[in-house]
């Protein structure tokens, strides 16, 4: 896989903000994998802290569920922000 270069310097970014502390991470496979402070919390994950593969799934689910929370509820708004503006061009106009 190739990356381009935008995607190295978010890589590296990324590095960058696990270095400093600025973001949580833990540690799979002799690697690092950047972790939000809600995943931290939630599975009372340490800093720097070594996961297994069973470990780095229940994150992987836990991703897909807000990720799909976060989606249906654009999907949500989107859907009566239609439907409100439908309505507005209905409605007769009360001059």
């Amino acid at each position: 896989m190739k990356f381009t270069d935008e995607q190295i310097r978010h890589l590296a970014d990324a590095e960058r903000m696990m270095d400093s502390g600025e973001s949580g991470f833990v540690r799979l496979g002799g690697g690092r994998l950047m972790a939000s402070p809600e995943v931290m919390k939630h599975f009372g994950l340490k800093q720097g802290q070594t996961i297994t593969d069973t470990i780095f799934c229940a994150i992987l689910e836990f991703n897909i569920a807000r990720i799909c929370e976060d989606i249906a509820g654009k999907a949500t708004d989107d859907v009566l922000q239609r439907a409100q503006e439908a309505a507005a061009k209905d409605r007769p106009n009360k001059s």
